[in-house]
């Protein structure tokens, strides 16, 4: 019964989060001349950051309640490894102004939330096949 409702959660979770990472790349990538898009860029990372971190929790307290067995799956392995990134991009993004080169920081920021999109999807479809659903 816990275990149906926790991976409704975190399917919640994880979609929006990497739906809102998509967004949060698409807003910075072609609105690069409005003054909102920095704003917006950041709500939407952070978002991304947040709920995806949401959905590794879940995730954790749904795998402990069923057999206990930590990151047993390619699933699992690509969740932790997006989940990492899901902490780093955001924390670095915000830090920007840290960076003596901004353009090295930027470079970073940048393909960190390429690697974590390109992580969610694989992670996401490594799930559906684990459900059936690919």
């Amino acid at each position: 019964m816990i275990y149906e409702i926790l991976w409704r959660i975190h399917a919640v979770l994880m979609a929006t989060s990497l739906l809102s990472m998509v967004g949060a790349i698409l807003v910075s990538l072609l609105w690069k001349r409005k003054k909102w898009r920095y704003k917006t860029h950041r709500a939407l990372g952070l978002y991304a950051g947040a709920a995806g971190i949401t959905a590794l929790l879940t995730a954790f307290v749904m795998v402990q309640t069923s057999h206990g067995y930590h990151l047993s799956s390619q699933h699992a392995v690509f969740g932790a490894f997006s989940g990492v990134l899901l902490i780093c991009t955001p924390l670095l993004g915000l830090n920007m102004n840290r960076f003596r080169n901004k353009k090295i920081g930027r470079t970073i920021h940048k393909s960190l939330g390429y690697l974590t999109v390109t992580g969610m999807g694989i992670s996401i479809y490594y799930g559906l096949s684990l459900m059936g659903f690919v």
